[in-house]
């Protein structure tokens, strides 16, 4: 998610995964009441997500999720590291690959980060069938389109056009041509497109379209998630909420950055359609 595309914002939640290791010859912790390895790091983690989520007179630090961990809700807080990449490689939904192009270790020691790091980029570089991969991603987008409308065109996220449509693209470009050229992968969005085009496999028109956009996107939805988005489809918000959005996309007026926004999410959404929909809707006739 955000967090592990270093793409932050006010108001993102945190998606994480708690992974531990060791040896196989440890049966419990060393402390005054000994704890079986597996008990001893989920309440490790429990505490970690509690200091971090917990309501204090200043609010929560950051909300957390933790439903990509391996079975979701119903799966322990912590897996093991062997166990967790056994289940991503035997088990995972292609959408569990796609969030995994979004990940990257941020703490822990560090030879269990290089091991996760290089796990990760195993199981990003397995060979996969491309057409399978496309119909599966663009069927994602169809079910995410009818849970999430997206109606309004401030809705950066899920509107046509929008932040989804864009990651989905460089997400199933990423599975699909890492493992030929591992140098496409990349947490970050921004990141991603530019090793892409690079890489040739989205043409120089395709690549500039989508970061014009991603860079609009990111900074707009920034500023509303600061402001409040409730004044956004009255018209005309107060004068200072316009003028902050009109500073980040570099336009004078409102009228002109709404016109500019319809632009930018019509030409994503063409854009989506012609090297993702389209393909994926041949191969299901």
């Amino acid at each position: 998610g955000k967090l592990g595309g270093r793409e932050l914002m006010h108001g993102s939640d945190l998606d994480l995964v708690f992974v531990y290791d060791h040896s196989d010859d440890v049966d419990a912790s060393d402390g005054n009441k000994p704890l079986a390895p597996s008990v001893y790091f989920m309440r490790l983690a429990q505490r970690i997500v509690s200091a971090i989520s917990a309501p204090t007179g200043e609010g929560k630090l950051y909300e957390i999720d933790l439903r990509l961990r391996p079975s979701g809700n119903k799966g322990p807080i912590a897996a093991r590291l062997g166990g967790y990449f056994d289940y991503l490689k035997d088990s995972a939904w292609t959408w569990e690959f796609m969030a995994l192009t979004r990940a990257r270790p941020i703490s822990g020691p560090t030879e269990l980060q290089a091991q996760i790091s290089a796990g990760i980029r195993d199981l990003l570089t397995m060979p996969r069938d491309a057409n399978n991969l496309i119909y599966e991603v663009d069927h994602m987008r169809s079910r995410m389109a009818g849970e999430h409308q997206g109606a309004s065109i401030w809705d950066f996220k899920h509107h046509r056009g929008g932040l989804v449509d864009i990651e989905f693209i460089v997400q199933n470009f990423q599975l699909s041509l890492g493992p030929d050229d591992p140098t496409v992968l990349s947490p970050t969005t921004m990141e991603a497109l530019r090793k892409l085009s690079t890489a040739n496999a989205l043409s120089y028109n395709d690549a500039d379209v989508l970061m014009s956009a991603l860079k609009l996107w990111q900074g707009l939805q920034s500023i509303i998630r600061l402001i409040g988005p409730e004044r956004l489809e009255e018209g005309q918000p107060p004068a200072g909420q316009a003028n902050a959005l009109c500073r980040v996309a570099e336009v004078e007026t409102f009228d002109v950055l709404r016109l500019l926004v319809e632009e930018k999410a019509l030409a994503v959404r063409d854009t989506y359609a012609r090297l993702i929909q389209h393909p994926a809707g041949k191969l299901a006739e």
